[in-house]
């Protein structure tokens, strides 16, 4: 490709970039507001001993505006990542596995059907963690020290959570609900950071060249 048919396709690319990247930052922050409200909606929730689940728990007074909202915001990640990674393809998958995780939480909500929310949460949850850290060697920048240390924390919390329902290192700290948060929260702000990059006006935050 020589420097003409080079400079055309980062043409091309630029509006697919920008837009990828706010759907990412959208979808963080609409998350993250999402979780605010119904935190203080819900009557007695405790971050430290409820999980997110109960927000979307069916039959309470957040759970059809939780979901909704969840289902909502993780359909923008799903169509950021086929927007801007869909090369190379396993970059793709990564990017999908904490939104496709979250959907498939969402749409069976914890009192409904535990298997299935139980298997989407840990999809997204180990999925998402490792994904970031595979970011670590695809950013180009010393953003990756914040890749490499939002995923080792928000691995590190998948283990203490669930290790913490039978040695009860969990409830001893910082709660189930706690251990929860440090989970999924550094993976949201990754997202955002995601979509900040791409929507700036600089070099792009990956290298995406397929033979990595």
């Amino acid at each position: 490709m020589n420097q003409r048919e080079t400079t055309a396709a980062e043409h091309d690319a630029a509006p697919r970039q920008s837009t990828a990247g706010a759907l990412y930052l959208a979808g963080g922050i609409g998350f993250w507001i999402t979780v605010t409200i119904a935190e203080a909606i819900y009557s007695g929730y405790s971050v430290r001993t409820n999980m997110l689940s109960d927000l979307g728990a069916v039959g309470t007074s957040t759970g059809v505006f939780f979901d909704a909202a969840v289902f909502a915001s993780n359909l923008l990640w799903v169509i950021a990542a086929f927007l801007f990674f869909s090369r190379p393809r396993r970059l793709l998958i990564g990017k999908l596995l904490l939104p496709v995780g979250l959907l498939l939480a969402a749409s069976s909500p914890e009192n409904v059907y535990l298997p299935v929310h139980i298997a989407g949460a840990l999809f997204a949850f180990v999925g998402g963690a490792a994904a970031t850290l595979y970011d670590v060697k695809l950013v180009k920048s010393r953003l990756r020290y914040f890749a490499l240390f939002l995923g080792m924390l928000s691995a590190i919390s998948v283990v203490v959570l669930f290790r913490g329902y039978t040695s009860g290192i969990a409830s001893q700290t910082l709660g189930t609900g706690g251990w929860e948060n440090l989970i999924l929260f550094p993976l949201i702000i990754w997202y955002m950071v995601i979509g900040a990059s791409l929507m700036s006006n600089g070099k792009p935050l990956f290298s995406l060249n397929p033979a990595q």
